[in-house]
């Protein structure tokens, strides 16, 4: 998406579009799933177990924060929490090795 949206905007069109994006689209989302992590108070998304929705957002985090600036450790503790916790399973590394890594 936003390959094609450099082709057709200035750079200053294309950074202001990227921002209202990440901002007002992303980083919202963002912030909703920190709360579900918060309020189910396991460290998971749903019950104390690794479920599907934990692997998506474990594989979503580095991808969606954009730049580093969208979520911190300190902004979405919980995000984070359950990326290292999935990121330092072993199962869940072996996985992951399977997929070469997007370029």
């Amino acid at each position: 998406m936003f390959d094609k949206w450099q082709k057709i905007l200035t750079p200053d069109q294309f950074e202001k579009e990227l921002n209202n994006v990440v901002y007002n689209e992303i980083k919202p989302v963002i912030d909703k799933h920190e709360q579900a992590l918060a309020k189910n108070g396991t460290g998971f998304y749903v019950g104390d177990k690794m479920t599907l929705a934990d692997i998506h957002a474990t594989i979503s985090v580095p991808l969606l924060n954009h730049k580093g600036i969208l979520m911190s450790k300190e902004t979405h503790p919980h995000l984070f929490a359950l990326h290292d916790k999935l990121s330092a399973n072993e199962t869940f590394q072996a996985e992951a090795k399977r997929y070469p890594p997007m370029s």
